[in-house]
């Protein structure tokens, strides 16, 4: 059933499709309980439930990854929806379609979009805009529950501004939120431009840089400043460069397991390129589908990099398995973890564990390698922002005992060489202090339930708890004790009394 749409003069204007068009493009069909735009299946909600999620995220997850979920969100949004329009008005000036995302927002009820100036070329990849934003859903509930906020709060819709530019330019394309009417504003202005045209050090371009972007699963591109990749000589890779080259030389898949900032993927992207120019795929491993690991076109001329294998699906287990598609990963879980994960197919697990690799953290390395990571990665600073770093701050930074990822390190000298500050209080500064599980409302949740319904063993918790941390540890008694709060000795004794009862 087609529904009727009444002639406006707002939605015959800004340009094709217009408002008009995709209203008449709306097809809901009772029977099946579906409605479709244009052949594409699209929902109608109350408002309200973007609000409530918002809500039990920061609940669960804090302020900051939920702003980081948010605008990841919205940016994945846009950048579907700017390949929807390409594909379904292939004849469409670019111009129209690139401008298509302010209608499809009025069309969908999301935010009316004002054009201060929108001043664009796609040949050269120029772009500058201002707009007022009018009625935004995201905002306008925080404002009518006569809440106020102190920043600007449009996260995911300036995801979504960033994701639909940044697939019109073919280069990262970042939108700023300056004011909004969760803050008591009359509307919300927001400022879009190329990603290296904002300052490097601003702390929303360092977000959405090193977190919206990261996940990405797009080509590696020359010249790219998301990370840092490692040469055959970078000390970030001395722990593991001989166990990596002799199953690289073997032909096996190699799996890097270590924490998310150790450098994990840039070791790995090195160590594939090597003596070649092949264009690198990263997939979230519980993204990966059967389609793109047959496709060439998608997985590209080299092979597939995953983050995460053990979260891929069955079907692609069974794919992966066979041997036929180059692949190689980084997981947070330890050979033993792998074992025993369970979402792991036999196959898949007989295939990845001889090229299984632990990257160590930067608390684990030795102190000379220690010493050497944090002197490439101050150079790097130093030449890119024009700002010396001295020698005593990079020997205090190699020490300092709350530095524990390399994304950390390079936050710290950025600071430490803009404003001048000594190390120990750029430390102070980006240091995170150490999660309480006590206050883990997902921990708490956990709890609850489990009391609830009389289930909870305390003694059957503590010894997987050790468990667990003895195989993050792969046997390590001494560290898996430090990461529990405990001396060797007291790890050693409970694990003796877990024997005796046994």
């Amino acid at each position: 059933m087609k529904l009727p749409v009444q002639s406006e003069p707002f939605t015959e204007r800004g340009g094709n499709p217009s408002v008009r068009e995709l209203l008449s493009l709306v097809d809901f069909n009772p029977l099946k309980g579906i409605i479709e735009l244009n052949g594409a299946r699209i929902i109608m909600q109350r408002a309200n439930v973007g609000h409530v999620m918002r809500r039990e995220l920061r609940a669960t997850l804090g302020e900051e990854e939920t702003r980081v979920f948010l605008m990841r969100q919205g940016y994945l949004t846009g950048r579907s929806d700017a390949l929807f329009v390409r594909e379904n008005w292939p004849n469409l000036n670019i111009g129209d379609a690139f401008t298509a995302g302010t209608r499809l927002h009025t069309f969908t009820g999301t935010v009316r979009v004002e054009t201060v100036h929108n001043d664009f070329d796609f040949k050269t990849k120029r772009f500058s805009g201002e707009f007022i934003w009018h009625d935004s859903v995201e905002a306008e509930q925080i404002a009518r529950d006569g809440l106020r906020s102190s920043a600007p709060c449009c996260w995911t819709l300036v995801g979504y501004a960033s994701g639909y530019a940044t697939a019109f330019f073919g280069k990262p394309i970042l939108y700023q939120e300056k004011s909004c009417i969760a803050q008591g504003k009359p509307h919300c202005r927001v400022v879009g431009k190329p990603l290296e045209e904002w300052k490097p050090d601003d702390p929303a371009v360092v977000r959405f840089r090193d977190r919206v972007l990261a996940r990405e699963p797009s080509k590696a591109a020359a010249g790219d400043t998301r990370s840092t990749p490692s040469s055959p000589s970078d000390p970030i890779a001395e722990p593991v460069r001989e166990a990596l080259t002799l199953r690289l030389s073997a032909g096996l898949p190699c799996l890097l397991s270590g924490p998310p900032d150790s450098g994990r993927r840039q070791v790995l992207e090195a160590a594939v390129q090597t003596g070649a120019s092949t264009s690198l795929v990263w997939w979230d491993g519980a993204d990966l589908t059967p389609e793109a690991v047959q496709g060439d076109a998608a997985a590209g001329p080299g092979p597939l990099l995953i983050d995460g294998p053990e979260r891929c699906r069955p079907e692609v287990q069974t794919l992966l398995a066979r041997g036929h598609v180059p692949f190689h990963g980084v997981t947070t879980l330890s050979a033993d973890r792998l074992r025993t994960d369970w979402r792991i197919s036999s196959e898949f697990l007989n295939l990845m564990a001889v090229g299984v690799v632990a990257m160590p953290a930067f608390t684990q390395r030795d102190a000379s390698n220690r010493i050497d990571v944090v002197t490439g990665l101050a150079t790097a600073v130093a030449s890119r922002i024009s700002r010396p770093i001295a020698p005593d701050a990079i020997a205090t930074l190699a020490t300092a005992p709350r530095v524990t990822g390399l994304s950390q390190i390079t936050g710290i000298l950025r600071l430490h060489a803009l404003t001048g500050c000594d190390v120990e209080t750029a430390i102070s500064t980006l240091a995170r202090p150490n999660p309480d599980p006590g206050t883990d409302p997902r921990l708490a949740a956990w709890i609850d339930d489990a009391l609830a319904h009389g289930t909870l063993d305390l003694g059957a918790l503590e010894r997987r708890i050790r468990d667990a941390a003895l195989a993050q540890e792969s046997g390590n008694l001494a560290a898996a004790a430090r990461r529990l709060g405990l001396t060797r000795a007291q790890l050693a004794y409970r694990l003796k009394v877990d024997t005796e009862r046994d």
